[in-house]
């Protein structure tokens, strides 16, 4: 048995003998058997047959031994197991010699086994020495390497600078001008040499004062780049919008800040057009006479107008993250609905139907409903669903179907049997109540218009 990490258990790590594999690797608690009396009590036992059992605990190895012996295995520091002997093959008591020769050995098998651990210990040493090594050698190269680049920029600094086509600003770590090239004076409308009397706080208004400078330089180191959106002022006191990139290089050995600034006005004329374009389909989404639903691949709601909301008796964020399930009777009606969903979202055609939803307050709604695929922020493909009450459409068909039913009755009773072609319909037939009524239950095995109308597309 060998003492664990915790020292609150003990694992016998190698046996011997008969039944020895049944114990292998098994745990106890220290002071659990005879083991773990000698290894909480570092003292070596020799228990026989006459002796009583006098420990709190026996293991099941331990019932019915007519003899035991065992010696601690103590270490440079503090005992580390133990050796133990159970059933002396022949029967009887195990003697003092037994135990003399155990402590012998015991002392051997220690040394061995702090040895071993040394030995491991300086192993696991010698391979983090190795891996800290060869980090520290990838760090030197790679320094190395940043140096060589440093002077190779160097070299190429002046060449670099005269024919980039974005503005270049080198300045000292105070902020002012050392070098510009061509582009930077002329998008401002200076001169090199008037430039080169001015610091960043003159030509950014975003930076007011030195300190403020400094504050945001702070966080640049060798190898580091920010990019920023500012503005540039000019010489004639217009601004240019500007996006900089900084990063920090050395000249002469004394450290400086490299700002490269690309002019950006057509990009933000851009944007603001397009902010323009989306605000209008906004607005063309809101004040669309019909409602309308944006829903993910997974039919989740992402979107929807206010039209919508008065339509089913929501508000807009008691709709918005929903499952779509909540506008449909129940879970049948809601994959009936499916296919149609799927029809859309692959984009084939702009598919319609008429199908029948449920409001807040649980009554019906009768709807035609067109959809067509699009494209969500994400990538993922998503619908776009107009949605048109036809609630009072299908009442006006419901009373055309009564009157038609009522004038056959008639005509049965005068004493004539015109043969009547039968049309089913399954939404008078799965809806009885009125479209302002609350929702029947569903007959077990009913299925709903999706079944027998299907989606039509449009």
């Amino acid at each position: 048995p060998i003492i664990d990490a915790n020292r609150e258990t003990y694992t016998y790590l190698a046996t011997s003998g008969l039944g020895s594999a049944d114990i292998l690797n098994v745990s106890f608690k220290i002071g659990v058997g005879m083991c773990g009396w000698v290894l909480k009590n570092e003292r070596p036992l020799l228990f026989g047959e006459p002796d009583e059992w006098w420990m709190d605990e026996k293991t099941r190895w331990e019932e019915g031994q007519q003899s035991a012996l065992l010696v601690p295995l103590m270490g440079k520091k503090r005992i580390i197991g133990g050796i133990s002997g159970i059933g002396k093959i022949g029967g009887g008591s195990f003697s003092v010699h037994d135990l003399d020769v155990l402590s012998l050995f015991a002392n051997q098998v220690s040394a061995a086994i702090e040895n071993a651990r040394l030995f491991q210990k300086i192993e696991n040493n010698s391979h983090t020495l190795t891996l800290t090594n060869q980090r520290l050698q990838e760090e030197i190269q790679e320094r190395l390497r940043i140096e060589v680049t440093l002077r190779e920029s160097e070299e190429r600094y002046r060449t670099l600078l005269d024919q980039a086509t974005d503005a270049i600003f080198v300045s000292d770590m105070n902020a002012r001008f050392i070098d510009a090239n061509r582009e930077a004076c002329e998008s401002l409308g200076y001169t090199r040499e008037e430039l080169l009397t001015l610091s960043l706080c003159d030509v950014d208004p975003n930076f007011e004062t030195e300190e403020h400078v400094k504050n945001f330089w702070g966080g640049l180191s060798a190898g580091k780049t920010l990019t920023v959106e500012s503005s540039h002022r000019c010489k004639d006191g217009s601004l240019i919008p500007v996006e900089i990139h900084i990063g920090m290089l050395e000249i002469n050995g004394k450290p400086a800040i490299l700002g490269i600034a690309r002019n950006i006005s057509e990009r933000k004329q851009a944007e603001a057009k397009l902010a323009i374009k989306h605000s209008h389909i906004q607005s063309l989404f809101e004040v669309n006479g019909s409602g309308m639903l944006i829903v993910s691949s997974t039919r989740k709601i992402l979107q929807v107008n206010r039209q919508f909301c008065n339509l089913f008796g929501y508000s807009h964020d008691e709709l918005v993250g929903q499952s779509a399930r909540i506008l449909h009777i129940d879970q049948q009606h809601y994959e009936d609905w499916a296919p149609c969903f799927e029809e859309a979202k692959t984009g084939l055609s702009l598919t319609s139907t008429d199908y029948p939803w449920r409001r807040k307050d649980g009554t019906l709604l009768w709807c035609f409903f067109a959809g067509v695929k699009m494209q969500l922020p994400n990538g993922e493909p998503g619908v776009l669903w107009n949605v048109i009450d036809i609630t009072e459409r299908k009442q006006l068909e419901e009373q055309l179907r009564q009157a038609q039913k009522m004038e056959a009755i008639g005509t049965l009773a005068g004493g004539h049997r015109p043969r009547l072609q039968q049309h089913p319909d399954p939404h008078s037939r799965l809806f009885r109540a009125g479209p302002n009524q609350a929702l029947p239950r569903r007959s077990s095995g009913c299925r709903y218009a999706a079944d027998h109308q299907g989606c039509r597309a449009g």
